[in-house]
């Protein structure tokens, strides 16, 4: 306190009534240098002082604070009230006054949030969801594009962009309770349960299984619209305390626990003051618990020693609970509840893809509901994604309580399918990038956004927002930084763009680009009719290996694989001259073609039968070294070799020198005799083939071809399982005529 105020206040009690004393004591309350009590005994609180009683101010910090007791405060509290109409308030006990706050807020939380509404617009308790999280490793993500991307694989990372290595899955409830994380940054995808799982932790606090002496307080940060947002300002009013040092005294004493949901969903014309806000209150009041919620661990959007953790997709198990509460609350009886809950159950593990979409609340509730509607599950994914797609664009936004009338009137008048088309000209024009086909940078986007819709730049940065609060598919991944919020919508949207324009001439162009797969077997599955599609595929296919030494293989190919006698047809056993490539490939095409065994078991079969004994028997004497070859992967080798493997003798020889003694130390003698005995056999078997190797030599660029050569086949092939509409006789010429040269391809269309 300054001289002069200490000088004030000795005139003031010696009897002067000077205005510019009285003005200065005033001035010196409000600013919580100065704060009296009334009460015998009373004294400040500034620090930890248990069982004390609150002194009125509006600031109470004990390191610069008089506190005047008895007659002194009563003179200059009669002075204060007659000549400025300062009232003190009598001073409560702060035990009593952290109770009466703790109650209040906690019935506010139970009232606001202890229900969830699903999409269906029905309410499910909170407490029955359940949420794992992983504590993340701290790094620090550059808030730009390449930061983002670097280290990446973009597929397989997508949902987990600038998100750091994750640790032990663990109970979200008890790493939140624990003392080495007092301060928490909750991150994930959206309609991963981030909010849910604040709300849980909020409803478990108010009921006193959590951080039972704490104060719950749960700000949904996108409901934030003042430019001079005061976090302290926030909580007096939550508190519903007079007199603001009672507020400050509070927060001192460590007793809050704020949650704070959607960092990154602040409007962006606020969100610089809403982060620099929460950095300094946070510094401030640092003995009270912070939780925060966000979609990413870029650096601009983690405060000061808060620790990151995400949360985990749900467990099978969680699935079905969530299931199990989603149908009680539709069918209205446990009983009824339970028996629609199996029926699901047995429909998600008969569809595999449609489990592994359906891991995380929103769209495990887009599913249930898909259920409901259906009385099942749709079979194809297209159709799945197109349910889910229209209940997000209609229902997302109803959902969690957001208006439609978001002040966007050129989103406003967007109908559910302009939007689509929207969003599949946003989705396609980002595939088109080889590089980077997932993020945008905000100016890209809009410059989209207006291209598709006429409008100015100013206008699709409205529609932008408008979309990313009402629907969830378009969200910011970091400042200026947007991306579709699962990559399978984008996969969706774009190929819808191609089916619903035919525009397979263009489509065709990006088939040797492994990111637009996924796009050519949706669009496979959703064409009206197919067979122009997978048939200028084909054409693309065979036209890429035209080159001479390309076509003289391929011609080789087709010679030996006419010599071999098989049930498969001749295409399954060409594959297999690839499958140093991918062994799925032959597999797939074994399933298309309805044969039921692998071609690697009729092939092995063969070199029993040409030993001239019994299959069985052969195997039984012979199950172990078969194990280890397999390991080895030369059994399979071997096999091949029968028939077409280009460098037989090498493999042979390194099968003689395999140690058969280290297969069974307890085996007899004479079982390993007759192990050895079988290698010579099938040794001098094989040799018979030899004049069936080529030794075929191609330089690096060339056995990527073949590579990429191989994969479009595979696609075509995935492509053709996929297909509802292509005709027999289409699917019929494509299948014979797969992995063969183009001088035997035009022979066959003569």
């Amino acid at each position: 306190m300054s001289e002069y105020l200490q000088a004030a206040v000795q005139r003031v009690l010696a009897g002067s009534r000077d205005e510019a004393d009285l003005m200065a004591i005033a001035t010196a309350i409000q600013t919580g240098q100065f704060t009296w009590a009334s009460d015998k005994g009373a004294v400040g609180v500034g620090g930890d002082v248990v069982n004390s009683l609150i002194v009125p101010g509006s600031y109470n910090i004990i390191d610069s604070t008089i506190v005047l007791e008895g007659e002194a405060a009563i003179a200059i509290q009669t002075l204060l009230t007659q000549r400025l109409g300062v009232t003190p308030t009598a001073a409560i006990p702060l035990d009593a006054l952290l109770q009466q706050v703790r109650s209040r807020a906690s019935t506010k939380i139970l009232n606001l949030f202890s229900q969830i509404q699903l999409l269906n617009k029905r309410q499910l308790a909170v407490d029955q969801l359940y949420v794992d999280v992983y504590v993340l490793e701290v790094r620090n993500f550059r808030a730009t594009i390449p930061g983002l991307l670097e280290g990446q694989d973009a597929r397989e990372q997508f949902d987990r962009f600038g998100l750091g290595k994750r640790g032990e899955r663990s109970p979200g409830l008890a790493i939140a309770a624990s003392e080495d994380f007092p301060r928490l940054m909750v991150l994930g995808k959206p309609g991963s349960g981030k909010s849910t799982f604040l709300r849980y932790l909020a409803v478990s606090c108010a009921r006193g299984e959590f951080l039972s002496d704490y104060i719950p307080v749960l700000l949904e940060l996108r409901d934030v619209d003042e430019a001079a947002f005061n976090l302290f300002q926030y909580l007096h009013g939550e508190f519903g305390l007079e007199q603001e040092a009672q507020t400050e005294q509070i927060l001192k004493q460590g007793r809050v626990l704020l949650l704070l949901d959607g960092l990154d969903e602040v409007p962006s014309s606020l969100r610089q003051t809403v982060q620099r806000e929460l950095r300094k209150f946070a510094k401030r009041y640092d003995k009270n618990r912070f939780i925060l919620t966000c979609r990413t661990q870029t650096t601009e959007y983690i405060p000061e020693q808060f620790q990151a953790v995400e949360v985990a997709d749900f467990k099978p198990e969680q699935v079905e609970c969530f299931a199990l509460h989603w149908f009680t609350t539709m069918a209205g009886t446990s009983e009824q509840g339970m028996a629609l809950k199996n029926q699901f159950m047995e429909k998600l593990r008969e569809s595999p893809q449609t489990a592994e979409l359906a891991v995380t609340p929103v769209l495990l509730s887009l599913t249930c509901w898909i259920f409901d509607d259906m009385k099942g599950l749709p079979q194809k994914r297209s159709d799945l994604y197109r349910d889910g797609l229209d209940l997000l664009l209609q229902q997302w936004d109803e959902g969690r309580g957001i208006s439609r009338d978001s002040g966007c009137d050129r989103c406003h008048q967007l109908t559910t399918e302009e939007r689509k088309r929207l969003l599949s000209y946003v989705a396609v024009r980002k595939f088109e990038q080889a590089e980077n086909f997932v993020l945008y940078e905000e100016s890209e986007l809009c410059g989209y956004i207006a291209e598709h819709l006429q409008v100015s730049i100013e206008e699709s940065q409205a529609v932008l927002e408008a979309l990313s609060q009402q629907h969830g598919l378009l969200i910011k991944r970091a400042q200026g930084i947007w991306s579709f919020s699962h990559l399978t919508f984008q996969e969706y949207l774009a190929a819808k763009w191609f089916c619903d324009r035919t525009d397979w001439q263009n489509l065709i162009e990006y088939l040797w680009t492994s990111h637009w797969h996924e796009v050519f077997l949706m669009t496979s599955e959703m064409a009206e009719f197919a067979d122009e599609l997978l048939c200028k595929i084909k054409q693309e296919i065979d036209f890429f290996l035209h080159q001479d030494r390309f076509q003289a293989f391929l011609s080789w190919v087709y010679e030996d694989t006419q010599a071999i006698e098989s049930a498969y047809r001749p295409s399954v056993v060409r594959a297999f001259y690839f499958s140093d490539f991918d062994d799925d490939f032959s597999e797939s095409l074994s399933l298309r073609l309805d044969d039921s065994l692998s071609v690697a078991n009729d092939l092995r079969d063969s070199v029993s039968f040409s030993l001239g004994c019994d299959p069985d028997d052969c195997y039984r004497s012979s199950d172990r070294a078969l194990a280890e070859y397999e390991r080895r992967n030369v059994c399979f080798a071997i096999a091949r070799s029968l028939i077409f493997d280009i460098h037989i003798c090498q493999e042979l020889r390194s099968i003689n020198q395999l140690d058969l003694g280290d297969l069974d130390e307890r085996a007899d003698n004479d079982y390993f005799a007759r192990l050895e005995s079988w290698q010579d056999e099938l040794y001098d078997a094989i040799q018979g083939y030899e004049s069936w190797v080529h030794d075929w030599e191609f330089e690096n660029k060339d056995q990527e071809k073949f590579r990429k050569y191989y994969n479009v086949n595979k696609l075509l092939v995935d492509c053709l399982n996929v297909s509802s509409s292509s005709s027999d006789e289409t699917r019929e010429q494509i299948e014979e005529a797969l992995l063969l040269p183009i001088a035997e391809i035009e022979k066959r269309k003569k």
